[in-house]
């Protein structure tokens, strides 16, 4: 994987984030999801999201993996985080990704 691989992805999650309205952020993403024009990850690249009040606060949130396209059928991976353990979410699309559990 190459580490430059997702900055049109994360320009245009930047984009969309910057309208300081997260219906509206999710709004546009979903819009460029249905014209085509969303940017897709690579697959099987890795994302980190981290939360908290301030860097020095920072706590990691969750981890996923990009897999643009995935389903349960091509996976063997739940589409819903029930049965424990990862999970695809948004199947199907450009934004699908597996979800890591516990971190």
């Amino acid at each position: 994987m190459h580490e430059l691989a997702n900055l049109d992805r994360v320009a245009q999650n930047l984009k969309a984030e910057a309208t300081g309205d997260r219906t509206k952020s999710e709004a546009m993403l979903n819009a460029a999801e249905k014209d085509g024009t969303r940017v897709t990850p690579e697959y099987g690249s890795m994302w980190h999201s981290v939360a908290g009040p301030d860097r020095e606060h920072a706590r990691p949130h969750h981890a996923m993996i990009a897999v643009p396209g995935a389903t349960t059928q091509s996976t063997g991976l739940p589409e819903n985080p029930r049965q424990g353990g990862a999970w695809i979410m948004n199947a199907g699309t450009s934004t699908a990704h597996i979800m890591v559990p516990g971190q």
